[in-house]
């Protein structure tokens, strides 16, 4: 029997929006959790993220690959702009997570985000968007230049608003003791940075996931609240393994061959004390 995890979700409109254009959904009986962020204004983001929700949380979609689940989505949303409800270019990104007592699933396109905290602030999604794509092609950090006029500029999404069928892309995982998940839509990060999203993180052990989830969507609020903000986060499963002993020293590859290296090193200063002494 699948064991239930223990979860927190919000979703905010932020301070400077009335309308909240993000929708989120938390099944931990299915093992499904998800956030999707709509664009395209009052009458389009709404619809296109509402639409991908629905989709999503169907009973007929559970037997099918999440990838497939997100094209049909899609499908869903470019039909309901065809059909008058929405925008003719609204769209929405999507994130979600799927979880048995071992391990999970991420699925993503867009720039709405799956982070994994174990004592440290790990990214697992890569931001489907312009200022990425510029990051990849030319080996950058993020620090290393300023991007903020085309922070919003994504190059993948559900809808109409995509050009041709989005590319789905995943990340899998294995649950460890003491591991928890964070989705959210870029109203959290663009708001609350790397550090400041550990440092809630880091008193996490003081507080159950609906609470840790309440104090990250009122950080981004105290950090502007420019956007609307959703958050969702799930705790690793009790049977979960403790992670491995961690180790200060080279992981064992790094040990072998260090210890190869030394050895011809040796062999070379034997075979030059041999020929300087054999003459």
């Amino acid at each position: 029997m699948k064991q239930e995890l223990s979860c927190g979700a919000k979703t905010d409109p932020g301070c400077k929006r009335e309308l909240n254009e993000d929708s989120i959904g938390a099944y931990p009986e299915l093992g499904l959790w998800f956030v999707a962020d709509g664009m395209g204004g009052h009458g389009g983001g709404d619809v296109a993220s509402q639409v991908v929700a629905q989709c999503l949380s169907d009973s007929e979609c559970r037997d099918r690959a999440m990838p497939e689940v997100i094209l049909a989505a899609h499908a869903e949303v470019e039909k309901a702009a065809r059909e008058g409800r929405g925008a003719d270019h609204m769209g929405s990104t999507v994130v979600t997570l799927t979880s048995d007592d071992s391990g999970y699933d991420i699925a993503w396109v867009g720039d709405s985000r799956a982070y994994l905290w174990n004592g440290r602030l790990h990214q697992l999604t890569r931001d489907h968007s312009l200022v990425q794509e510029y990051l990849d092609s030319r080996n950058l950090d993020a620090d290393a230049v300023d991007l903020s006029q085309w922070s919003n500029v994504i190059t993948q999404c559900l809808g109409p608003a995509n050009s041709g069928i989005p590319r789905v892309d995943t990340v899998h995982g294995t649950w460890k003791a003491g591991d928890r998940l964070l989705l959210c839509s870029d109203g959290l990060y663009n708001e609350v940075s790397a550090a400041e999203i550990s440092a809630v993180m880091k008193a996490s052990d003081h507080l159950d996931e609906q609470q840790l989830a309440d104090q990250l969507v009122a950080a981004a609020c105290e950090g502007g609240g420019n956007d609307n903000i959703s958050v969702i986060v799930v705790s690793a499963p009790e049977t979960a393994k403790a992670p491995a002993p961690h180790s200060d020293g080279p992981e064992p590859g790094k040990k072998t061959r260090m210890a190869v290296v030394a050895a011809i090193a040796i062999a070379g200063l034997l075979l030059l004390l041999y020929f300087y002494t054999g003459r």
